[in-house]
């Protein structure tokens, strides 16, 4: 993870975005973090069209960046639904 955990790091300004308001600084530098995790994971799994993609915790941070990453592509997911079920929906 180049630079997601660094205190202080320089970027390009085009690469920037506003945070959301309802977002807590913490959070919000968060999510580069299970972003990258989320991606990374992706990819080593390898998913592609007509294979199935078992979720585990897709109401979470992680979670939820792999399911709208590959919702828009043609892979079927299978979000297991707990306490978060309704958020899933």
């Amino acid at each position: 993870m180049c630079g997601s955990l660094a205190e202080y790091t320089t970027v390009e300004e085009k690469v920037l975005a506003l945070k959301p308001k309802n977002l807590s600084f913490a959070k919000a530098a968060s999510l580069p973090v299970a972003i990258e995790i989320a991606y990374g994971e992706l990819e080593s799994a390898g998913p592609s069209a007509g294979k199935s993609l078992l979720v585990l915790g897709g109401a979470g941070e992680v979670g939820s960046f792999i399911i709208q990453v590959y919702a828009a592509a043609t892979v079927f997911l299978v979000p297991i639904l707990e306490r978060k079920g309704n958020f899933l929906r």
